[in-house]
């Protein structure tokens, strides 16, 4: 299971123009989906534009997408990338599969499709929401999105390391300095004066007195 990022699908898919991944009935909106199947989890399966939709629980799709839920009350629901499956409608009297990319406004949306408004190469055209019955999420995305935020964390995990290997370092050549003016302080010292030879043995003596004689 991989993720294909809804733009680089796009690019992807006008690039190689019209398909027929099912070899039947030529250049249909179903083969676009098939092929973005095939691209990110090496697997089809067939039917009708709606048949993706109303047979989910058995066609094996619910393996490599979630359910968008709500999507029929609410079309904000939708997320560039998200597939929508139209039933029999006006303006697609035989079903329809598309990718959708963003909102248009108007009840419309901004949709990658194969065999649309009578073009049969994949495009990205203005479709009406009526008719939806349904739509689908990859679970691949859910997957790139954990992997985004693990990286996000590592990144900032390693962000706060070299803020602290930065202060260490900082705290390292201050320590520095001031080892190198102690050190030149002690080397600008005087001389201790010598003790008279007649004073070395009250010192002694003193020692001893104080314990401090091994």
């Amino acid at each position: 299971m991989k993720y294909i990022s809804p733009s680089e699908f796009s690019r992807i898919a006008i690039e190689k123009g019209a398909m027929d991944i099912d070899g039947a009935y030529g250049y249909q909106c179903v083969d676009l989906f098939l092929y973005y199947t095939k691209l990110c989890f090496d697997f089809t399966c067939r039917g009708n534009a709606d048949d993706f939709f109303l047979e989910r629980y058995t066609n094996g799709l619910l393996n490599y997408f979630d359910v968008v839920e709500g999507v029929i009350e609410d079309y904000h629901k939708l997320e560039d990338g998200d597939w929508v499956c139209w039933g029999s409608c006006y303006h697609a009297p035989n079903s329809h599969v598309a990718m959708f990319r963003h909102d248009a406004g108007n009840n419309f949306g901004i949709f990658l499709g194969q065999n649309q408004d009578g073009v049969d190469a994949p495009t990205e055209r203005k479709v009406s929401y009526d008719g939806i019955i349904g739509a689908f999420r990859s679970k691949a995305k859910k997957e790139d999105e954990k992997i985004k935020q693990e990286i996000e964390r590592l990144q900032q995990r390693v962000n706060d390391l070299k803020k602290i290997k930065k202060g260490l370092e900082e705290e390292l050549e201050e320590s520095k300095k001031e080892y190198e003016a102690l050190k030149e302080e002690l080397a600008n010292m005087p001389p201790l004066p010598e003790v008279p030879e007649s004073d070395k043995g009250k010192i002694k003596f003193r020692i001893f007195l104080n314990g401090e004689d091994d």
